[in-house]
């Protein structure tokens, strides 16, 4: 039981970003993100997924799973602070 609570906490925890790349899509502006809580949170992701893969495949891999749609966020608000300084 223990096991299954792990795998959905690390489900939702990792596909949580899912909502806010979509917002930032919509709206196409990123003004109001830090670019330090992707980026150190990408980092933190990736030291995890490491550090699980030898003691649990399925862990690592949603650990995995989370660091891709960080760094996806993580491009999405370069892109529209770079794009809306281009603007200026």
């Amino acid at each position: 039981m223990i096991e299954i609570l792990m795998y959905i906490g690390i489900a939702f925890s990792e596909l949580s970003y899912i909502p806010q790349i979509w917002k930032l899509h919509k709206k196409k502006k990123a003004k109001q993100i830090s670019l330090y809580f992707p980026v150190m949170n990408i980092v933190g992701r990736l030291c995890i997924a490491i550090a699980t893969f030898d003691i649990n495949i399925i862990l690592s891999m949603g650990f995995v799973i989370g660091t891709l749609l960080r760094i996806i966020f993580t491009w999405q608000v370069l892109y529209y602070k770079i794009k809306k300084k281009n603007y200026k």
